[in-house]
C-alpha cells in the first residue's frame, strides 16, 4: 500500500482524521466519489460528518490525496489553478532594491520580455513585449508581490504569474509562481524557464 498521498503520510492523516489512506480511499469509493468533482467530494466529507466542519483544510487534503490515488491528478496540478509551477531563489539584495530592479527596464527585459520600458504597474494596465507576450497587471504590492496574466503569442492558454519577494534582512527570497498552465509538458518548460530567469537576475545583480 502506498503510504503517502498529497505529501501527507499515513501516520499524519491517521492522526488528524482517524483514518489512514487505505481507509479513506475505501470509504470514498463506497460513497461514489470517483464520479464526483473535487468540490463535491470535499463538501461531502464535511456534510456527512467524516471530517469536522472546522477542519476544512483536511477535507481538501483528503480529497486531493484521493484524486492522486485514482490518477485524477498528477504532480503540479491543482483543482482550481490547473497545472502550476513555483521556482524560488534567495538573492543577496534587500527587497526594496530588488523590487526597483525587477520593475525597471533591465529587470523587466529579463523576466517579462524586451520592449517594456515604461510600465507604471497600476492595476488593469495592459502590456505586450516585443516578442508578443501579452497580459494585464492584476495586483501590485510594492516590495512584496506582483500578480499579472502572462500569455506568449503561440499559446492558446492565458496563465497567471505571481512574483513574491520575501525579505530576509539584507537578503530576499524571490519566487516566480505560475498557474493555469496547459499540461505537465508546459509546466516542465516553464520550470526550466523561471530557473534560467532567476540565474540571469542573480548574474545581473
Amino acid at each position: 500500500m502506498v503510504k503517502t498521498y498529497n505529501n501527507i503520510s499515513n501516520k499524519a492523516v491517521k492522526k488528524a482524521t482517524g483514518k489512514n489512506w487505505e481507509e479513506w480511499i475505501a470509504l470514498l469509493d463506497e460513497e461514489g466519489a470517483e464520479k464526483l468533482s473535487h468540490k463535491k467530494i470535499a463538501a461531502m466529507l464535511i456534510e456527512k460528518g467524516y471530517i469536522d466542519k472546522g477542519d476544512g483544510w483536511w477535507a481538501q487534503a483528503v480529497t486531493v490525496g484521493y484524486e492522486y490515488a485514482k490518477n485524477r491528478r498528477v504532480k503540479g496540478q491543482t483543482a482550481d489553478a490547473g497545472f502550476q509551477v513555483g521556482v524560488q531563489r534567495t538573492l543577496s539584495i534587500d527587497a526594496a532594491t530588488l523590487w526597483q530592479f525587477l520593475t525597471g527596464p533591465e529587470g523587466l527585459a529579463i523576466w517579462l520580455g524586451n520592449g517594456i520600458d515604461n510600465l507604471s504597474f497600476n492595476k488593469g494596465e495592459i502590456y505586450e513585449t516585443s516578442e508578443s507576450t501579452a497580459g494585464e497587471i492584476r495586483s501590485v504590492y510594492p516590495n512584496e508581490k506582483l500578480r499579472l496574466t502572462w500569455q506568449p503569442a503561440d499559446w492558446d492558454n492565458e496563465t497567471t504569474l505571481q512574483l513574491y519577494l520575501l525579505a530576509k534582512g539584507p537578503k530576499t527570497a524571490l519566487r516566480f509562481h505560475q498557474e493555469k498552465l496547459l499540461d505537465s509538458k508546459q509546466r516542465q518548460q516553464m520550470k526550466e524557464h523561471w530557473k534560467n530567469v532567476l540565474e540571469q537576475i542573480k548574474v545581473s545583480l
